[in-house]
């Protein structure tokens, strides 16, 4: 188990899907600031240090895209009002150097060291991950490795009843509102909301299939909650506690 502490909270995570490297996006709401950086991961729960490599500030009308082979692509719209962007750029995660921005195209998708990308309503093209120059599609010949995202059961769905009832029997706590779920091969996992001293609180909970509790945490108290619950990826549970902490937990 690691946690790394951030100065501002964490907004968004994009967990790289060629390489052991997480996206971050923090924002400083009252100064408006947005910041990325590159964050390397192992396959035993342990991240690198937050300062091994640099927060990078960037504007702060941005859309974080994705993290892919160390590379942070993000779009910059002009026009706030106006939610279309007007330029795509990729950072080096591990210098926070610009690689390159392009004008006038929307990112589709990453494939591998290429970037499809949309000119026009009815054209698209491919770009190079590392130069932005165009190219033609290159097969990188590695399996992208996604991250598994939990279900999402909103109050009046038919299986959150049963989700309630096993919180209720391996915590103790009364949960409210909507739950996020996964299930992995030995163990389940929740995040769930309660009422304690009239103040609403966010848990996750990790319990086996016979219902013994493995893992039980606080992960935020107050009205704002974290955009991120938690993902399941490289056999870790990652997840963000008190909006400034990034958690990851070995789960094999």
């Amino acid at each position: 188990m690691q946690r790394l502490l951030f100065p501002h909270p964490i907004y968004k995570l994009t967990p790289d899907p060629y390489e052991s490297y997480l996206g971050v996006e923090i924002r400083d709401s009252e100064h408006r600031k947005t910041y990325l950086q590159l964050i390397a991961c192992t396959e035993e729960g342990q991240v690198s240090s937050s300062e091994l490599y640099p927060l990078t500030e960037v504007n702060w009308w941005v859309n974080f895209l994705g993290c892919f082979h160390g590379v942070l692509l993000y779009h910059t719209f002009d026009e706030p009002e106006i939610p279309r962007p007007t330029a795509l750029h990729a950072l080096d995660g591990q210098t926070g150097r610009t690689l390159w921005s392009v004008s006038g195209v929307i990112w589709q998708e990453t494939m591998g060291p290429s970037i499809r990308v949309q000119v026009s309503e009815e054209t698209s093209i491919f770009l190079d991950l590392k130069s932005g120059q165009e190219t033609t599609f290159q097969p990188s010949g590695l399996n992208p490795v996604d991250p598994r995202i939990p279900i999402h059961y909103p109050e009046g769905n038919r299986y959150l009843t049963d989700l309630q009832k096993l919180i209720r029997y391996t915590t103790e706590n009364q949960p409210v509102g909507a739950c996020d779920y996964l299930e992995l091969p030995s163990l389940i996992i929740i995040s769930y909301y309660f009422y304690d001293s009239e103040k609403l609180k966010n848990n996750l909970l990790l319990v086996t299939k016979t219902g013994q509790v493995q893992w039980h945490e606080s992960l935020f108290s107050g009205e704002a909650q974290g955009y991120t619950t938690f993902i399941y990826w490289r056999h870790q549970l990652i997840y963000i506690k008190d909006q400034v902490y990034l958690c990851c937990y070995a789960v094999f």
